[in-house]
């Protein structure tokens, strides 16, 4: 009995070729949409399960006080020196390791690299079983070990036979291989992560203590982005007591004044979720986001068949009649009903899977990620949500068409009245409430996105080339003779260099007060340590005072233990401090934080400069003091003039090779740099509309189908209303409104919605667009729109048809 439901389900289909396209497609897409959305996710969060003791093994993040205005809810690191001490006082443990990253330059023989070497503790080789070409996991024992991938191995030598070869860190420091690993895999936080790129080498701590005295112990100041606290317990451990007794070490050794100012308590993430880590500190709920969105789009494709099923039981009203009538239960004509749904369900899954292939390979190559299809794996889900789709999609209809008896059947009077219009209403309109809301998402993230990408044009971005790896000993000592011949270039107009550049995501920060000692008077102020004319390459504009002078001996701080020098401060920081005025504050001094040990710090005021958001995008205006200081630079700037020559980037980078041949030049526009933190947001947006535009397209093909088959079943009525007079434009504007009508509620209720789920978005910046209402409001007349230009043109066709022909018409 089952085969024959399929072949009456496959000759319904046969006999509605239409219709059964647009269920079948937008069936299809909505799988689609769910399946990827849901494997991208399962991706997403469930990296490095390759390595044996992955379940385990544990990243410690922290939780920042709401006092830190570092525009991050957590980070997904902490302190360094809470490593050692969890390894002392974590009875569970089994191994910590911890990680920092620095950029070096490393020298084979005549050639140059700018690298980022990953220094750890050599426990770190226990923790993560890598694969070894050569060497073992006893290779960062030696504390001038060098652990490198088999891809950088051929990079550096050519070959992958390389221990015991020597690495010359900044032509001054030498590290030896000790062992080859094979490449670290796509779907490893090492390769995956956005903050910290791809890593390709480990060295021990042992050796950047000797390289740039790191203390062993630990660091309590520097919190940078891609270094890791790692625990490895005995066993595995529940996040919320591993939690519990992490910080209960961390409340032992941490003042309280630290935790209230700075990072609250600790916060461990499974090794598993550490490549989502980065969506946790920003507080955007991304991965979430994605799955929600596709289950949405599988929403609207649901009710795009169940609206049309629905429509189209009215013209098989008769065939169940005859069935009631031959004896026929109405379980059996359930059964035979949801099996059609079940069969275009399947037939849409294999489309799906169809759909996957194809979308698959191509989000890999973008991405450069390695998404995998396992079928065996996923076999159960899909089973599963073709099932369930084909129950849901197809329980209303098939209710509904067998509920009457068999003579309101044969007189063709199921899903006719106030009911059956009332339900198909609401299926439109749930399609539309729901694209609707997406659609306004869309459109308040754009603009958002816009705004952030118009408000970092107060910098000339593509007038201004960064210089970066500048911190090196060898090229600051050589950063004036640089300068002077990066000047003789008649299309230089100004040459700086600074610890941070604009759009950089970096917090370094200090407590200061305006009168000595005065704890609690205490505000926070970001601290930059520029070089002269920073003001002038980035166009800064002061609004009292002056710039530093290469003239007042006093502007620039030779003497590091001198505590005390002149500095620029921002409006922001004025206001703060105290001051009614920049004017006022010109002149005047405020101070550092003290210690037993340390005397307090004497800031003299020589500058006001305008409030700009050096970090720009999501992070809040902050208080800042620039202060000349000839530290090693991080970052070189070099503003170049309007219409410079073509060659322009190419006689930088000849200046730079006459005053530094040892050290390759890496440069990037301040446009790239921001480009690269900005593409976060661009590539959200365009996932978020592809969701959006999906959900519109089907909910605009279910209603061109619906608009077709209810034109059809109202094709007598039509011609009776133009015998009898009425115009084509009367037509139009009958069929017109009846589909309009749930078009306009659905307005009504998403709306509010994506106000309020707008919002949640926009919070998360500090300048936001004012025209919210303005825009979620250009979001629903673009759908009524849309809605009316598919209903007008099919109802233009069909008014248009000869009277005749619809009188004849059964």
């Amino acid at each position: 009995m089952f085969q024959n439901y399929i072949k009456i389900a496959i000759r319904a289909l046969a006999k509605n070729k239409l219709y059964a396209a647009i269920n079948v497609i937008g069936l299809a897409i909505g799988l689609t949409v769910y399946l990827f959305g849901g494997i991208i996710a399962e991706y997403e969060k469930n990296h490095d399960t390759m390595y044996e003791n992955h379940q385990r093994t544990y990243t410690v993040g922290s939780i920042m006080s709401p006092t830190a205005n570092i525009g991050v809810k957590e980070l997904d690191n902490t302190y360094s020196a809470m490593g050692p001490l969890i390894g002392a006082e974590l009875e569970e443990l089994d191994a910590f390791a911890r990680t920092i990253r620095r950029g070096y330059l490393l020298t084979i023989g005549d050639n140059h690299f700018h690298e980022t070497v990953k220094f750890t503790d050599k426990e770190l080789l226990d923790i993560f079983n890598f694969n070894y070409i050569a060497g073992d996991a006893k290779a960062l024992v030696d504390p001038k070990g060098l652990v490198l991938t088999r891809d950088t191995a051929m990079k550096f030598f050519g070959r992958t036979d390389v221990v015991g070869e020597t690495v010359l860190l900044n032509h001054e420091f030498d590290l030896h291989v000790t062992a080859v690993i094979e490449e670290i895999p796509q779907n490893s936080h090492f390769n995956s992560s956005f903050i910290s790129g791809a890593v390709t080498m480990f060295a021990p701590l042992e050796a950047l203590n000797r390289i740039d005295d790191w203390d062993l112990a630990g660091n309590w100041n520097n919190i940078s982005g891609g270094n890791q606290v790692y625990v490895m317990t005995k066993e595995v451990m529940p996040l919320d007591e591993l939690n519990l007794k992490l910080n209960a070490i961390f409340d032992r050794h941490v003042e309280p004044e630290m935790k209230e100012k700075f990072m609250a308590s600790l916060n461990a993430h499974h090794l598993k979720d550490t490549n989502v880590a980065i969506w946790d500190m920003v507080g955007m709920p991304v991965i979430e986001s994605i799955q929600i969105l596709g289950v949405l789009v599988l929403i609207i494709a649901i009710v795009n068949y169940t609206n049309l099923a629905t429509a189209q039981s009215i013209g098989r009203a008769k065939e169940v009649g005859l069935r009631k009538t031959l004896g026929a239960k109405r379980r059996q004509l359930m059964m035979q009903f949801l099996t059609e749904s079940m069969t275009i369900a399947f037939i849409s899954m294999i489309l799906a899977i169809v759909f996957l292939e194809l979308l698959v390979p191509q989000f890999n190559n973008a991405t450069d990620k390695v998404v995998m299809l396992d079928y065996i794996g996923l076999l159960p889900w899909l089973l599963t949500t073709t099932v369930i789709v084909g129950l849901i999609a197809g329980a209303y209809p098939s209710y509904l068409i067998t509920k009457t008896t068999p003579i309101d059947a044969l007189r063709d009077l199921n899903g006719k009245g106030a009911k059956g219009s009332f339900f198909r209403s609401l299926m439109i309109g749930t399609q539309f409430m729901l694209s609707i809301f997406m659609l306004a998402l869309v459109m308040i993230v754009f603009f958002q996105n816009e705004k952030v990408q118009e408000s970092s044009n107060i910098y000339p971005k593509d007038e201004v080339l960064v210089l970066e790896k500048m911190s090196v000993e060898s090229i600051r000592k050589r950063e004036n003779t640089l300068r002077n011949e990066l000047l003789q270039l008649p299309d230089i107009s100004s040459v700086t260099f600074t610890a941070q550049v604009p759009f950089e995501q970096s917090n370094s920060q200090r407590e200061v007060s305006r009168v000595k000692g005065d704890e609690n008077s205490d505000v926070q102020a970001n601290i930059n340590e520029v070089d002269h004319d920073f003001l002038k390459t980035f166009d800064v504009p002061l609004v009292a005072g002056r710039d530093f002078s290469r003239d007042v001996l006093g502007d620039e701080r030779r003497d590091i233990e001198n505590r005390r020098a002149n500095v620029i401060v921002n409006v922001l920081l004025t206001k703060k401090l105290g001051y009614t005025t920049p004017e006022e504050a010109v002149g005047e001094t405020f101070w550092g934080e003290q210690s037993e040990e340390v005397e307090s710090f004497q800031y003299d005021i020589v500058g006001v400069m305008e409030d700009q958001n050096l970090l720009g995008l999501h992070n809040k205006m902050k208080a800042w003091i620039f202060i000349n200081n000839p530290v090693p630079h991080r970052y070189g700037a070099i503003r170049i003039r309007k219409g410079a020559s073509a060659n322009i980037i190419s006689e930088i980078e000849e200046a730079w090779k006459r005053v530094l041949p040892d050290y390759p030049i890496q440069h990037k526009f301040l446009d790239g740099l921001f480009a690269q933190i900005y593409q976060i947001y661009k590539t959200m947006n365009g996932v978020l509309a592809g969701f959006a535009g999906i959900a519109l397209l089907l909910a605009l093909i279910g209603l061109f189908g619906l608009a077709a088959f209810m034109a059809r079943s109202r094709t007598k009525e039509i011609g009776i209303r133009k015998v009898m007079g009425a115009s084509l434009p009367q037509i139009v504007k009958l069929l017109l409104w009846q589909f309009s009508k749930p078009v306009m509620w659905a307005i009504i209720f998403a709306l509010p919605l994506a106000y309020f789920t707008s919002n949640m978005y926009l919070q998360f910046f500090a300048e936001r667009i004012d025209l919210q209402i303005p825009i979620i409001l250009m979001s629903g007349i673009i759908a009524v729109g849309l809605a009316w230009i598919v209903i007008a043109l099919h109802a233009f066709k069909v008014a248009r048809a000869n009277p005749i022909s619809a009188l004849r018409y059964e």
